[in-house]
């Protein structure tokens, strides 16, 4: 005899039938709470992957919808100051010298990927003074991405015109070492600003998103960052829609790169399948384990005549 259970028995013609009938016992409770937990849990993964999706989805075409604007003329501090993917015009002089901040690999798109087995190239991203010609203010510019070994062409001395996009560089990871004036990993605008001599002039904080964060947001922990452009190509691709070989290093971001997200929305997609298929599965499994059906069993009843 089992404890928790007991029969219940009927008759059918001439047999009596019974089936066990279960009462759950406390160890049959506490598993069903937890593996019952486990299969929420999957679930609202699988909920939050949803919302994550169509979330993405209406992110790129807003941001799609930005970036296909025509770039208009503005100064350095409104270039980084605008909350959308809006495109702007500066002119100015790049001066003093340069940091190289890396090694990386290069951005999502910058460079064709590597065939079959082999290595992406790694390099370094190029930032420079810049000094605004309207304004004379002065700003970080990231003039793009080089290959190690490849030595990047100077900046113009002369004063130039740059398609640019604000940005408020990089949020230090947990376990981002410290950088150094040898060797700079991430984009730490105070320290890089101080490098190149750039007094800082802060750009507002409550900024919309910026394109680094491809969609996840990392406001500065310092509040007000130092005036951070990144420069755009206008096209890396050609008439024919092959990607272009640079001529020379380093290699600006085009405006399409911009659109792409670390995490594209078909991933978003695949995640949420496998939430709910682990959700579903795990129902069931919880089900025939902890409760499983019990069949009918009957027995012979000896006829009584009358």
């Amino acid at each position: 005899k089992r404890s928790g259970r007991r029969m219940r028995w009927w008759r059918r013609g001439g047999l009596e039938v019974g089936r066990r009938v279960s009462t759950a016992t406390p160890k049959e409770v506490a598993g069903g709470a937890v593996f019952g937990g486990l299969v929420a849990g999957t679930f609202g993964l699988g909920v939050w992957q949803t919302q994550r999706y169509f979330w993405k989805v209406d992110l790129m075409k807003e941001r799609r919808e930005a970036l296909g604007r025509a770039p208009s003329a503005a100064s350095a501090a409104e270039a980084a100051s605008k909350t959308t993917f809006e495109r702007s015009i500066v002119r100015g002089k790049f001066v003093g010298k340069e940091v190289l901040v890396g090694p990386r690999p290069p951005p999502a798109g910058l460079v064709p990927p590597a065939q079959g087995l082999g290595t992406g190239p790694i390099g370094y991203e190029v930032l420079a003074a810049f000094v605004d010609d309207e304004s004379g203010t002065a700003c970080v510019v990231n003039r793009g991405w080089t290959p190690r070994g490849q030595a990047p062409l100077e900046a113009p001395t002369s004063s130039v015109e740059l398609v640019v996009l604000g940005d408020r560089g990089e949020r230090r990871g947990t376990f981002s070492p410290a950088n150094t004036p040898q060797q700079i990993l991430w984009i730490e605008l105070p320290f890089i600003a101080g490098l190149l001599g750039v007094r800082g002039e802060e750009c507002p904080s409550d900024r919309g998103e910026n394109p680094s964060d491809r969609g996840e947001k990392s406001p500065s922990d310092r509040g007000g960052n130092p005036i951070y452009l990144v420069a755009l190509a206008e096209s890396d691709e050609d008439e024919q829609g092959n990607k272009k070989k640079p001529s020379s290093w380093p290699k600006p971001r085009s405006a399409a790169q911009f659109e792409r997200f670390n995490v594209e929305p078909p991933t978003h997609a695949a995640y949420a399948f496998t939430w709910f298929a682990l959700s579903v599965a795990g129902a069931f499994m919880t089900r025939r384990l902890l409760f499983p059906k019990q069949q009918p069993r009957r027995r012979n009843i000896p006829r009584t005549t009358t």
